[in-house]
Parts: structure tokens; C-alpha cells; sequence
């Protein structure tokens, strides 16, 4: 009887090895409500109504770690944090206009950016601003990094914004403070400014004569958008914007935890960043039911919850878990250890949660992702009339050299009419037809 009664239990348990069914990546919105409705059921869901992300539990105090934000759109992003992390916030510094700042009533750390026309939100512009007002701002970089080893630093596709980033990013090459931006890849329909700024920028970055190793978190709206059909644009952004507020935090507040696996520290999550440079993957998904083999969701395809996709695995990583009830067993351990094997990848399991799951990473060292690349073939479809201070065109820039974009003062980006297009065409197959001859 004994022997029938085991091999019973052997069923059970291999009944609870199931793979969650209830789950949201990064990039997905597929379980709608499913936070607020668990309210009034047995199993709370903890986590934010906006999106349907769940919160890392924990005891744990926010430390270590500051954050500087930089545009207007980005206040919303400090907003849903600063909801999260009430009065326990981390260290930081805003750039914005004043009227933005003054919208969320708090006393945080401030510099007033200038208003801009279109034509001035230029590289150059960025940069020299930064240099009128060194003084000033370093001061307040000083007193941000004071006991802080890593700070994230969020900033809006504006290049006038982006220019100021170049002699700010330079300041942390003398501190012991590693700096990690945090970049968006726009969607197609986007404004043609804010995906020039973006993709000049990164190609700023990654010049091979460029002394600083800067790495960056790089999202994909193509890829939001892709996975969320259902959703328009910019009730999406909403969603989206919170969903990231809160997986910061939980990375960080992860970190931070003790692990009840590996033993780990905020120390190996910093270290990730050592040395990095260019594209850092950003991990995350919402495991909502109580199945234990989570390890089963880890590295499928088409579940959007990685921020972009290479064909080759990152090199350095850093992973938290947190389970549901039914805790984490050793064989999903080892499975979670196999697929990141030979690889530098930390991995912090933290003690068990009420219901669903978490996890949470950034991974680093990644190579240029082909849907980034691929934005850059679509530079050709521009060109760019460089202005005097009058608004007359002074020469014309064809984005042949992006480098060169840095050093113009004002500018107007236009996308080539489809007859000048055909024109070019044209009297490129007569030049071929020439040579021929």
C-alpha cells in the first residue's frame, strides 16, 4: 500500500512542476487587471494596478544606488517611483523645465534646463550649455554620488539633451561612481528629431576612440508595440512607463537583498557594469499562479520579456528571483544554472513570496542588436539643412559623416520627398550606364 501511496505523491509532485501559464514579460500587457481583480480573492497579487507588475516583497532599505533624470517626459518615470519609494528615496538629480519640476510637488535636487525651438535642440547646443553651467552642476553631481556606487541615469531622445550628456558622463571618469544610462529606441512613428538624436547618439558612444566605457539599458517601443496589438500608443507608454519604474526598483531593492541560495551582494550587481560597454539587455517577467518551474519560461522565444534580441548570449549578468509559496526547488536551480553556464552571470534567489513571482536582471557586455542597426539604413531617407541664426540654410548635411552632426549649431531634419528620391536613382543608373560604356 506504501508503495501505491509513493508513487501517487510522485505524480502530485511532478504535477507541481508545471510552467506558469499566467505570466507578462517586459514588453507584453496580455494579463490585464489581473493585480487589481486578485484583490478581493484569497490570493493578493502585490504589485501596480497601472501595469500589472508586480512588487519584489522585501524589508529591504533603498541604498547604494541614485538615479538622475534628465527631460520632461522623464518626471513621469521619477513620478511612479517616487509613489513606490515614498519617503525611503534614493539619491537624485532632476533636469527639466520649472514648470515640469513644480507639477510633481516634490523637493528634489533640481536644474532648470532652457527652452528650445526645434532648430536649437541641437548636440552642440547641450554641450555647451553644460560648460556655462559646470560649476553649478558638478556641484550638485558631487553631493549626488556621495554615497551612492552606481547611479542610473534616464534621458529623453532630445539632442540638445543628449549633447549635455557627453561632459556629463565625462565627470564620472574621476569618481568611483559607475554611470549607466538608460536609452529608448524610438517606435517608427516617432518624431524623424527624436530618432536621429537617438541613433547619433549611440553612435557617439560607441566610436572606437571614445575613452569611456559607457554602458546603456537599451528598450525597443517597435518591440512594445509589436506585443501589444490591443493597446494604443499611448495608453501603452502609461503602462510602459510605470512597468519600468518598478523594475528598477525591484533590480535594485533585489540586489540589495540577501540571497537564500548563492550567497550575493550589491557589490557582484555593480560589477556587471565594470568595464561595459554599449547595449545592456533588461530582463523581466511577471509570473502571476504558483507553479515552481519558472526556469521554464527562462530564455524562450517571442515571450518579449527581454528588452532587445542578439544571437549571441551577453557575457555578465545579474539575475533576481523570487519565487512564489511553493518556494524554489533545487532541480529548477540547477536548470536555471544550465542555461547560463560558462557564463558570468549572478544569480540571487530570494525567500519565497505570498503569490506569483518575480524575475528580474540586466545583462551586459551584448552586441549591437540588428533591429538597432537596421534604423541606421533608414538615415539615408534624410537629409539636414544646417542654419545660420536667421534661418537661412548655409550648407546642406546628408548624415554621410554622423560625427560631424556634433558640432552644428542649428539644423532642420527633412525626409526626402519620393521624387527627389527617384530623381537620385535615376541619375545614379545613368552614371552606372556611363561607366559602362
Amino acid at each position: 500500500m506504501s508503495k501505491i501511496g509513493s508513487l501517487f505523491r510522485k505524480k502530485k509532485r511532478k504535477g507541481k512542476e508545471e510552467q506558469p501559464s499566467l505570466f507578462n514579460g517586459l514588453y507584453s500587457f496580455n494579463n490585464q487587471n489581473i493585480v487589481m481583480n486578485s484583490q478581493t480573492s484569497e490570493e493578493i497579487l502585490h504589485g501596480s494596478s497601472i501595469s500589472d507588475t508586480l512588487f519584489l516583497e522585501t524589508d529591504t532599505k533603498y541604498s547604494s544606488s541614485g538615479f538622475i533624470f534628465v527631460g520632461n517626459k522623464e518626471i513621469n518615470l521619477l513620478s511612479q517611483m517616487k509613489s513606490r519609494l515614498g519617503e525611503n528615496f534614493p539619491p537624485s538629480l532632476i533636469f527639466s523645465a520649472l514648470e515640469k519640476y513644480e507639477s510633481i510637488n516634490e523637493k528634489l535636487p533640481f536644474i532648470e534646463i532652457p527652452d528650445k525651438n526645434l532648430e536649437d535642440q541641437t548636440f552642440s547646443q547641450g554641450n555647451q550649455w553644460y560648460l556655462t553651467n559646470k560649476d553649478r552642476i558638478e556641484d550638485r553631481l558631487s553631493r549626488l554620488i556621495r554615497d551612492v556606487s552606481i547611479v542610473f541615469i534616464f534621458v529623453e531622445n532630445n539632442a540638445f539633451l543628449l549633447g549635455l550628456m557627453q561632459p556629463l558622463l565625462k565627470f564620472f571618469e574621476n569618481t568611483k561612481t559607475q554611470p549607466v544610462l538608460v536609452l529608448n529606441l524610438p517606435v517608427d512613428e516617432a518624431p524623424i528629431n527624436n530618432t536621429v538624436s537617438i541613433l547619433v547618439f549611440i553612435h557617439h558612444l560607441m566610436k572606437k576612440e571614445e575613452a569611456l566605457n559607457i554602458p546603456f539599458i537599451l528598450l525597443e517601443g517597435n518591440l512594445l508595440l509589436k506585443a501589444n496589438p490591443h493597446l494604443n500608443l499611448s495608453e501603452l507608454s502609461s503602462k510602459f512607463t510605470d512597468r519600468v519604474a518598478n523594475i528598477f526598483c525591484d533590480i535594485i531593492l533585489g540586489a540589495l537583498t540577501s540571497s537564500t541560495f548563492y550567497q550575493t551582494d550589491f557589490s557582484n550587481f555593480v560589477r556587471i557594469f565594470e568595464n561595459a560597454r554599449g547595449p545592456c539587455k533588461l530582463v523581466s517577467l511577471d509570473i502571476y499562479d504558483n507553479k515552481p518551474n519558472i526556469s521554464s519560461l527562462i530564455g524562450q522565444k517571442h515571450l518579449y520579456d527581454s528588452s532587445f534580441s542578439v544571437k549571441n548570449n551577453a557575457t555578465r549578468g545579474f539575475l533576481v528571483i523570487q519565487p512564489g509559496k511553493n518556494g524554489l526547488n533545487t532541480k529548477t536551480y540547477k536548470n536555471l544554472r544550465d542555461i547560463y553556464a560558462n557564463l558570468d552571470v549572478n544569480i540571487s534567489i530570494l525567500e519565497k513570496r505570498l503569490t506569483g513571482a518575480i524575475i528580474r536582471g540586466i545583462f551586459t557586455f551584448n552586441e549591437l542588436p540588428k533591429s538597432l542597426l537596421n534604423r541606421y539604413e533608414e538615415l539615408s531617407e534624410l537629409y539636414i539643412e544646417i542654419l545660420d541664426d536667421q534661418n537661412n540654410i548655409s550648407e546642406y548635411f546628408d548624415l554621410a559623416n554622423l560625427e560631424d552632426l556634433w558640432n552644428k549649431q542649428r539644423y532642420r531634419i527633412n525626409i526626402r520627398v519620393k521624387e527627389e528620391k527617384i530623381k537620385e536613382e535615376k541619375i545614379e543608373e545613368e552614371k552606372i550606364e556611363e561607366e559602362e560604356v
